[in-house]
């Protein structure tokens, strides 16, 4: 069985060579690359495809990593940040200047994040007091519809109306009402994980898709009281990254960011100071294609700006996440 460590030292070589060539990677590469033998890498490439990390996506072709490969490494990234001196100084001037804008009171940091990192970029103030959810109800319109009803912890009251593809019994409404009450009482959007969304739909049996409408609503309704404006930039970076050089694989994700969605976008804990969301972490189908980075900056006592970037998962997560650690600490001014 292959070891451990060398796996991983083998998964992550790959996944940099990937995000540099946008091209699947062979075992002859890596093995050009690290002091292991073909055999052993073809050996550990196997091991890691069966674990899910790596795919192939044609027979003759290399493999190239997974959603879970990514967070893998991503995870590697936040324990150990790699950087070169180049690519230092080069962030320090960059930030430098960002940091100058910010204290000016710029309204333009998105620009700004994006010119850094190449990518989408994204800032939007939002209140220090987390507003969160108190107490959600589902009023019947027809057999094929209802109106969601959330009061936050504010006392705002919000409302929705969907509709679902069969009628659904008083039974399990009543069943549903109870779980999601329970399951998303006192919780901020951000604590509205893909987790919790699905232990929620495995008590109730939901076979409707009704949690996760729920769910999206419950977060975009909480991030859009919480965000006063959330401004995107660069929008069109996107379509130089390979997996989006076809308008039609782009438009799907820039039409559900050009409607500045609140619930895409969550906001680090107090125990990491960038978030990470990779493939089907990020609750909105329209970003399950792709990766979100998040980071927090302390703008005065009452306001915080949350600042990041979106693009595919294949992405330079080690260079986005020295940008964004170091403007998370930015000194609040």
């Amino acid at each position: 069985m292959p070891n451990a460590n060398r796996e991983n030292e083998i998964l992550f070589a790959l996944i940099e060579l990937y995000i540099a060539s946008a091209e699947p990677v062979g075992s002859k590469a890596i093995a050009e690359l690290l002091p292991v033998s073909s055999a052993t890498v073809r050996s550990c490439l196997a091991s890691l495809e069966q674990q899910g990390l790596l795919t192939q996506p044609h027979t003759s072709a290399g493999r190239i990593p997974t959603a879970p490969g990514y967070r893998m490494y991503v995870n590697h990234l936040l324990l150990r940040q790699r950087q070169s001196v180049r690519e230092s100084e080069n962030l320090a001037l960059r930030l430098s200047m960002m940091a100058d804008e910010l204290i000016a009171g710029a309204k333009k940091f998105e620009k700004m994040l994006s010119e850094a990192t190449g990518l989408p970029a994204f800032s939007a103030e939002l209140p220090k007091a987390k507003i969160l959810v108190e107490r959600i109800d589902f009023l019947p319109v027809s057999i094929y519809s209802f109106v969601i009803i959330m009061i936050t912890s504010t006392g705002s009251v919000n409302n929705k109306v969907i509709e679902v593809p069969e009628a659904i019994s008083e039974s399990f409404m009543k069943r549903f009402r109870q779980v999601v009450n329970t399951a998303f009482h006192g919780l901020s959007a951000g604590e509205i994980t893909f987790s919790k969304v699905s232990s929620v739909e495995t008590a109730t049996g939901d076979i409707y898709g009704l949690t996760a409408v729920t769910a999206e609503f419950l977060i975009d309704t909480l991030q859009s009281l919480s965000h006063r404006e959330i401004r995107f930039s660069g929008f069109s970076r996107l379509l130089s990254q390979p997996e989006f050089r076809l308008a039609e694989h782009a438009e799907r994700l820039l039409e559900y960011l050009s409607e500045k969605p609140g619930g895409a976008i969550t906001a680090p804990d107090g125990t990491e100071s960038v978030k990470v969301t990779i493939g089907e972490e990020n609750n909105a189908p329209a970003l399950q294609k792709a990766s979100l980075l998040a980071a927090k900056i302390e703008l005065s006592d009452e306001n915080d700006l949350l600042v990041g970037v979106v693009g595919p998962m294949r992405m330079n997560y080690a260079s986005i996440l020295s940008v964004l650690r170091h403007l998370s600490q930015l000194p609040k001014e």
